[in-house]
């Protein structure tokens, strides 16, 4: 097990977070689920060696269809722009959102447990404030439509919000 995953897990088992560890040769993952009010989801801590090295996943956040990929763009764009060290991935293969956060490589050892766990509660309030942002995309009404305008082979497109 890597150092990192074992830092995390031991702030973990302290702060009282259920967890669970899954390892191969490459990486280590501490894994926490998670329900808020709107939804359950999986925390993902991936280490890959002995730096501190660590990225922090929430794999299928959000689910959507085909017609709302655009609506999910958006609302993604909006969430990065506002938690800015939080990011929100749209994956149109899997129509899915992912949030990131990376830990910053810098981080000393005797850090990493304690950042585990703040960054654990940070990312539970930002999920749990993006998620209704997301579902008013999707669910919210009628999407609206693109104007488009041409100048030369020049297009602009604007969409209405």
């Amino acid at each position: 097990m890597f150092s990192a995953t074992e830092q995390i897990a031991k702030a973990f088992e302290e702060a009282n977070i259920l967890f669970r560890i899954q390892e191969n040769e490459e990486v280590s993952e501490v894994i926490a689920n998670v329900a808020v009010d709107y939804v359950a989801y999986q925390i993902h801590y991936y280490s890959s060696g002995d730096t501190n090295d660590v990225s922090i996943r929430i794999p299928n956040y959000v689910r959507y269809g085909d017609k709302d990929v655009r609506k999910v763009l958006l609302a993604a764009a909006q969430c990065n722009a506002e938690y800015r060290y939080a990011k929100f991935v749209v994956d149109e293969k899997e129509h899915s959102v992912r949030m990131e956060f990376d830990f910053p490589q810098s981080t000393e050892d005797e850090g990493i447990g304690k950042m585990a766990v703040e960054l654990f509660h940070r990312i539970m309030q930002i999920a749990d404030k993006s998620y209704p942002k997301f579902m008013q995309a999707i669910w919210g009404g009628e999407e609206k439509p693109v104007i488009s305008k041409s100048i030369s082979n020049i297009e602009f497109r604007d969409i209405e919000v």
